[in-house]
């Protein structure tokens, strides 16, 4: 017979409350930065492929555990030590209490029977002798799973597999027996999918089904009629569907399930659609508020940071991770400001989500509109294709062009993405030296020890253009002269100007400017890679039709792209907060 656990009713027994539990305190990184952490926050690690966020995950078990593990080494990587924040000054009466009842009894001693394949063997703990716990101590040695859970992505989509209801250890027969648990499961799944979900019990074994239930869906000491078998029959169960699905369902049963107190989490958003993964982000905050979990995440989506942000910044903190493709430090980290985000949302004057989306970019390059995204994108993939330098090809998948909608917005773009500590440059038309002062202000973010030196050259070039061109000026009050001054300067501004003082300043600049990150066109502007295709008068048709036409196999594109390569590079590896080998 086909059973059904289905009234909310039905409930062998209630939902284990949280004992007050030991959580992380403070991470102190070798570069002697650290990362502080409240007993109820999200420490979210961001940063391009393969900059080390799941090792970092994998290295901090090892330091909690106090000794090096199958999958990192306590002495490889970028943390230092930690901090642990116990409940109690009374070590030794918490911990025996603890070993009581959760490790097996030993006789004269408790086993923690933790698992062989990460920790080797684990040693067993006197029951007369716990004086070695009489003070705090910042690992939980023997101890760690029974504070700290490990989750990835696999592990997750088979709890969601269907099982006995006499696998005690599994997520959901726990949730069984939980009924606060189920509720919250059952309420953040359809947060998440909009979609219904309830226990379906068939053939000796439990899962979920996806949809609403039947109204005359008996309790589970009753017989179910014919109409509930047939639903039974062809009701969507968790374990055929998809493998975001699946992960989701996992990881909120254990969060909900397990009440240990630290929670390391390698991709939760794995296999999720974008609007999906903001949910859940959204909904990992909430439970940490509410449940007075702290979870550390390691993540390469944009939508889950920003479900996370939403919902409470405050208890968000963000280390952004690096890979320097150093032989001596390859590997980098850094904190992002906490209030970072709220910045972006109330200052940023583009969409929120590509500022976001640099958090997981090697480098984010500022350009002016969408055209010059859409062409120095193909331009770039041209010259990784066929250069010999190992920078560029690094850097291929983990660049972003963001467009600014003009050069007015490069000083407040650029000064929120270093908020988020994003390596930046800026890739803009020549023209920016004729707007003076939006040209300072963003060297000012960019790099303010260059201000004297560029507010000095851009000086020299409009006094030069004024005599170079003094002959349109007669006449004209001094007003409507800096007018067409600078009028003049934005047309006919370019590193090949006919003038060789002009030339030579503005040379200087553009050097001086690169040191920076702030790469100007020689060429002027982006349509002076290639004026003949320039004949309708609309700007926009042009990198369609550079596209089209291959200008970016140009030498002059392929020498811009190189110095971005190579900016890019420059940028990446400087100023870094901590390394390791």
């Amino acid at each position: 017979m086909t059973t059904v656990i289905g009234s909310d009713s039905d409930w062998a027994g209630k939902p284990v409350q949280n004992p007050e539990q030991p959580t992380l305190q403070t991470i102190h990184l070798k570069s002697e930065e650290q990362i502080g952490l409240e007993a109820n926050s999200i420490l979210a690690l961001v940063g391009p492929n393969n900059s080390g966020k799941s090792y970092f995950i994998k290295q901090l078990r090892a330091i909690l555990y106090g000794k090096s593990i199958a999958s990192a080494s306590i002495d490889r990587g970028l943390i230092k030590s930690v901090e642990v924040r116990w409940p109690t000054g009374d070590l030794r009466s918490y911990l025996r209490q603890v070993a009581e009842s959760n490790f097996k009894d030993a006789g004269t001693h408790y086993d923690p029977e933790l698992p062989y394949s990460v920790y080797g063997s684990s040693p067993l703990i006197n029951k007369e002798n716990f004086s070695r716990w009489d003070s705090p101590f910042n690992r939980f040695g023997v101890f760690i799973e029974t504070f700290v859970r490990f989750d990835e992505p696999l592990s997750r989509i088979t709890e969601s597999d269907r099982k006995s209801l006499e696998d005690y250890g599994n997520a959901i027969v726990k949730l069984r027996d939980q009924k606060d648990a189920y509720d919250a499961v059952r309420e953040a799944f359809k947060y998440i999918f909009n979609e219904e979900i309830h226990f379906h019990f068939h053939e000796g074994k439990l899962t979920f089904f996806l949809g609403p239930r039947p109204q005359e869906m008996p309790s589970i000491a009753d017989a179910n009629s014919v109409n509930v078998i047939e639903f039974l029959k062809s009701a969507r169960t968790i374990d055929q569907q998809g493998l975001g699905m699946r992960n989701v369902v996992g990881l909120l049963m254990r969060l909900y399930t397990d009440s240990r107190s630290v929670v390391l989490i390698d991709e939760p958003e794995a296999f999720l659609h974008p609007p999906q993964a903001y949910r859940l982000g959204q909904v990992l905050q909430r439970v940490c508020q509410e449940e007075k979990r702290q979870i550390v995440c390691a993540t390469h989506d944009r939508n889950l940071l920003s479900g996370m942000a939403r919902e409470g910044s405050k208890q968000l903190v963000v280390h952004r991770l690096s890979y320097k493709g150093d032989v001596v430090n390859q590997y980098s980290s850094t904190n992002v400001q906490p209030d970072a985000f709220e910045d972006i949302r109330a200052k940023s004057r583009i969409r929120y989500t590509p500022i976001l989306e640099s958090l997981f970019s090697a480098v984010a390059v500022l350009v002016e509109n969408e055209n010059d995204a859409l062409f120095f994108e193909e331009a770039f993939d041209n010259y990784e294709s066929g250069s010999t330098v190992p920078q560029a090809h690094a850097l291929n998948d983990s660049i972003i062009f963001i467009p600014t909608n003009g050069n007015g917005n490069f000083a407040s773009i650029a000064d929120l993405l270093r908020r988020l500590r994003t390596p930046t440059l800026i890739v803009g038309d020549l023209d920016l030296i004729s707007e003076k002062k939006r040209l300072l202000n963003t060297v000012s973010v960019m790099g303010r020890h260059k201000y004297s030196e560029v507010d000095s050259l851009a000086a020299a070039i409009w006094d030069r253009f004024r005599e170079v061109y003094s002959a349109e000026f007669e006449g004209i009050s001094k007003q409507n002269s800096e007018g067409k001054l600078k009028s003049r300067i934005a047309k006919d501004i370019k590193a090949d100007h006919k003038d060789e003082e002009i030339r030579r300043l503005v040379e200087e600049l553009l050097k001086s400017l690169a040191s920076i990150g702030i790469l100007l066109l020689p060429v002027g502007e982006l349509e002076g890679f290639d004026r003949s295709l320039f004949d309708s008068g609309d700007k926009n048709l042009w990198a369609r039709k550079a596209i089209d036409s291959k200008v970016y196999e140009n030498e002059a594109v392929l020498s811009f792209c190189a110095d971005v390569a190579s900016a890019a590079s420059r940028v990446i590896n400087v100023d870094e907060d901590a390394s390791y080998r």
